[in-house]
């Protein structure tokens, strides 16, 4: 799998000239934010070494993107797999770890929501 780690790495490398300092991934209910923002550059999961193809509505057109938010340039992951759906644990981790490398010593940031509709989010 670290062969594959360092193909992701390498491609998105290859295709983002210079890597942004920050890194998000997009959970559920924030794909809204897509529709604010200039795309700067976009890689879909299928063209990423190792990464997988989700099938959960609302997922499928997941891919690696950067923009900027706040004056800050970002690269944000819209789209993911999931363990329920099959995938092995490595594949779901698979792009996490990934920007992890890429931004090492840098900031990653992954927003959630609650799942449970009695639970308040600020």
């Amino acid at each position: 799998m670290d062969a594959v780690l360092h193909a992701a790495s390498v491609a998105v490398s290859e295709q983002i000239q210079s890597i942004p300092n920050l890194a998000i991934v997009l959970g559920s209910g924030f794909q809204a934010v897509l529709e604010s923002v200039e795309v700067e550059a976009r890689i879909p999961f299928a063209e990423l070494p190792g990464f997988e193809t989700p099938s959960v509505p609302g997922h499928e057109d997941a891919a690696l993107l950067v923009t900027s938010l706040g004056g800050e340039r970002v690269m944000l992951v819209s789209g993911r797999i999931h363990f329920y759906e099959g995938f092995s644990m490595e594949s779901v981790t698979l792009p996490v770890r990934n920007f992890a490398r890429l931004v090492w010593g840098r900031k990653f940031f992954s927003p959630m929501r609650p799942v449970r509709s009695d639970l308040e989010w600020p």
